[in-house]
Formats: C-alpha cells, structure tokens, sequence
C-alpha cells in the first residue's frame, strides 16, 4: 500500500478510537528485548464502555498492514485508564 492508503487507515482507527474513549499506544519492542517488533497497548478510559474489540484490531490490524508490518510479530494488549496516564492521555 502507499502512503495515502496508510494514512486513511490511521485516519479510521483515530476517528473509531476517539469516539470510544481510547488511547492507543504503538512502541517498536527493542530487537532481542522481546518475541515480538511491535506492541499496540489499547488503554480504555471507562472500563464500562470498552469498544467492540474485534473493530479495534481489525482497524489495527489494516493499518499496521499498510505500514508493512508483520502481525506475526506483534502484540495487541488492552488495560484501563490509570492516574499515572494522565501525563500523556489524549484519547487519540
């Protein structure tokens, strides 16, 4: 895919994460440090409203395609809102 399709594809997850109150995170794992290259942590602000996980990482899922990276080697992990976040949180 090219770039355009690629931002598209953040451009989706962005807009379905904001309107759900969700902060995603993506980090390249150190090489060696870890089995897997990236991680995408999901942090949820209201645990009483976590949106439908399967759209979250399909989005996820296309978009890290796009950017050619290989699921394979990734890890998708979701946890609530802690007050320590407040330093970073903008619910992208």
């Amino acid at each position: 895919m090219n770039r355009e399709q690629a931002d598209a594809l953040y451009d989706q997850l962005h807009a379905y994460a904001k309107t759900n109150g969700v902060c995603i995170r993506m980090n390249r794992v150190i090489a060696g440090s870890a089995p897997f290259e990236f991680t995408f942590e999901i942090i949820v602000k209201n645990p009483r409203r976590m949106p439908d996980q399967d759209t979250l990482c399909r989005l996820i899922y296309n978009f890290a395609t796009a950017c050619n990276i290989d699921m394979r080697n990734c890890l998708i992990s979701a946890r609530h809102l802690e007050k320590s976040d407040n330093e970073w949180w903008e619910p992208v």
